[in-house]
């Protein structure tokens, strides 16, 4: 107890920020502490932290895959028929831009200062130093989000 009295904590939001932070110092070598991107809701923009926005997106998505019109009629997944499905897709986007901005400026970084191994020691850097990956953002964006579906 305070000593202005009782104190609410939301625990899955301070459960899910350690996840994410842990995923992040692996994946990225990086915290996005206090980081917000976009986040949409019945089709208004707003702006959400990371792990708020990837919790939910990655909810919404895997919940999206249980629907009867995608269930009875596959074709019909690969289009966002009702607001908050066209809301997901946007979430989406909104979070693999935030990747690909990291991913630019990681690869900034090796290119300034290759012999700095600090940069390759996390999943990110391990990609961007791999020949066979380094070339391919979109492939690198898909394993670090890879990364983080499976360990939330």
């Amino acid at each position: 107890m305070a000593s202005n009295g009782p104190v609410t904590i939301d625990l899955i939001h301070e459960i899910s920020l350690m996840f994410i932070r842990i995923l992040l110092k692996c994946a990225i070598g990086e915290e996005l502490d206090g980081v917000m991107v976009d986040y949409y809701e019945n089709g208004v923009k707003g702006q959400k932290d990371i792990p708020y926005s990837l919790r939910n997106t990655f909810q919404i998505m895997i919940s999206r895959t249980q629907q009867l019109h995608t269930i009875a009629f596959p074709r019909l997944a690969k289009y966002h028929i009702v607001q908050y499905e066209r809301d997901v897709r946007d979430n989406a986007k909104a979070i693999r831009a935030l990747f690909e901005k990291m991913v630019i400026k990681r690869k900034a970084l090796i290119k300034d200062s290759p012999q700095d191994e600090n940069l390759k020691k996390d999943l990110l850097g391990i990609l961007l130093s791999n020949p066979a990956t380094a070339n391919d953002d979109e492939m690198i964006i898909d394993e670090c989000l890879t990364f983080f579906f499976a360990g939330s």
